[in-house]
């Protein structure tokens, strides 16, 4: 898969990788990480340069911008930001933003549990995980940000953003569909979502999780937007294809759309062997998906209401 190293700022230290679809940087790529692009610009010796914008080709039928001459390698770009003063109903607009992000935050947790080399499992890692609580009683995790060979039933301590412990007991946990469900012990959570919201074709949501590529030394969590854009492959909605741009720091998070939950993200790569199906009828949706989407670079989600679906099946098969 191909990235382009993008700064919010020419003079930012810190780069985004934004994946390209067909060799093509699309608009809403850009825009779902940086809000307030107004176009991408680079530098080539002391010449400040456009990149082009097309309305859209053959190949894809959104904006998107096409690949300067001299190629997308070796270079940095930068966002290109629009000249005017933000308007009272935008400078609004972008206070009620981080109220939300700021309300959404209080239902994100984190994990830094850890096999030691004795083989017991501690809280000493030092990669943040994220949890997402789901309920007052339950939060969700990716299956594979927890230790291999973790018991059901153990407890342990999840932190929230003030990193304050959290004990909870792990329940059930799905290898196939990557996600576990935790249960609180001692307390039930402060804030949780207000329910659990259908993935509906279109929706747009908000993830907050950790940069993927700095996830060993970031502690902050970074907001990332975008829109369910394919829920067809899977007529049961194990999972549902959201736009590109979450990094492998956002497994566990949260999808959220008006504080509802619409699931967690769990990877950015499809694999048929790691989906769970009854008649094995979805892993041929999911090797077409894979095979259409060339680039499987978007953001893969399972929903709450299939997590919950499974755990009270699981529930019932063991009590």
């Amino acid at each position: 898969m191909t990235f382009v190293l993008v700064k919010e700022y020419e003079d930012s230290d810190e780069c985004v990788k934004l994946p390209l679809e067909h060799n093509r940087l699309t608009l809403i790529t850009l825009k779902e990480t940086f809000t307030e692009s107004a176009g991408l610009l680079y530098r080539s010796g002391s010449e400040l340069n456009a990149v082009g914008l097309l309305s859209g080709d053959d190949i894809l039928k959104e904006p998107f911008f096409k690949e300067p001459e001299s190629g997308w390698a070796n270079k940095t770009f930068f966002v290109k930001r629009g000249s005017r003063s933000p308007t009272h109903a935008e400078y609004e607009q972008g206070e009620k933003q981080k109220k939300y992000i700021e309300r959404l935050s209080k239902f994100m947790f984190y994990s830094i549990l850890t096999k030691t080399e004795a083989g017991s499992f501690e809280n000493v890692g030092n990669i943040r995980s994220c949890v997402t609580v789901a309920e007052k009683e339950y939060a969700l995790m990716a299956a594979h940000c927890l230790p291999i060979g973790v018991p059901e039933q153990l407890q342990f301590e999840i932190y929230n953003q003030d990193d304050e412990p959290h004990v909870v007991q792990i329940k059930y946990i799905n290898r196939q569909l990557d996600f576990a469900v935790l249960k609180t012990v001692d307390k039930e959570f402060d804030a949780f979502p207000t329910s659990l919201s259908y993935p509906d074709m279109g929706t747009k949501y908000t993830v907050l999780g950790y940069h993927g590529y700095n996830c060993q030394v970031s502690h902050c969590l970074s907001a990332f937007v975008g829109r369910i854009r394919n829920n067809r492959h899977s007529s049961r909605l194990e999972f549902v294809l959201g736009s590109p741009g979450t990094t492998r720091g956002c497994s566990g998070a949260g999808a959220f759309t008006h504080s509802a939950l619409i699931g967690i993200v769990v990877a950015g790569r499809v694999s048929p062997q790691n989906v769970y199906s009854n008649n094995g009828s979805l892993s041929d949706h999911v090797a077409e998906a894979c095979t259409e989407l060339a680039e499987p670079s978007y953001s893969h989600i399972v929903p709450s209401s299939t997590i919950f679906a499974l755990f009270d099946v699981y529930n019932n098969l063991h009590t």
